[in-house]
């Protein structure tokens, strides 16, 4: 189970204090962003640490396929959940915690074995561009049209904090390459 904080209807990161992996009771485990955690993990007998092992690793795996879930659910524009990627970003000196880097690697990991489907169009994770500050949003929709995927101007103003979630994910800025290959066979600005 995730729990995330709410304010005024929408998704906030929760207090670091607060964002901890509960075993029934809370651990002191940085959950990996700024949620609650709580679900069936083996701990070392003072109950404050996971012990990675099976059951814990079957359970924070529970966690990301209900967050990988929910994030193709946004990418494809079927639930509008405000403030949802808060609690991954602006995760400084949090680096060195465990559930950190198998959060975000355990994400990355199952969104490259889904099929999305968005603006119509069957694509995949790693197809996803962002858009280069230097490039208007039409160019880069044209540009992208064929074989790449864009985030539309739509989704991004409703989860302005999308780009910085995705690029935690390793998806990368629109290559220059890319955009030279297409720019003669699109008709741009």
């Amino acid at each position: 189970m995730i729990a995330f904080k709410r304010s005024d209807g929408a998704i906030v990161p929760a207090d670091y204090e607060e964002s901890v992996i509960h075993s029934f009771t809370p651990t002191t485990e940085f959950a990996g962003a700024y949620f609650k955690i709580n679900g069936d993990y083996s701990t070392d007998p003072s109950r404050k640490n996971i012990d990675i092992d099976e059951f814990s690793q079957k359970s924070f795996d529970n966690v990301i396929s209900l967050l990988a879930d929910t994030i193709c659910e946004v990418l494809e524009g079927k639930t509008a959940r405000k403030g949802f990627f808060s609690p991954f970003i602006n995760i400084t000196g949090r680096e060195g915690s465990k559930f950190r880097g198998l959060l975000f690697r355990g994400i990355v990991a199952k969104l490259n074995d889904r099929e999305l489907t968005i603006k119509g169009r069957k694509t995949s994770f790693s197809s996803i561009r962002l858009r280069p500050d230097w490039l208007n949003y039409e160019d880069y929709e044209r540009l992208c049209h064929s074989g790449l995927t864009a985030l539309s101007k739509d989704l991004i103003s409703h989860h302005p904090e999308l780009p910085i979630f995705l690029e935690q994910l390793g998806v990368k800025k629109l290559y220059l390459d890319e955009t030279v290959e297409k720019v003669n066979k699109t008709k741009i600005s």
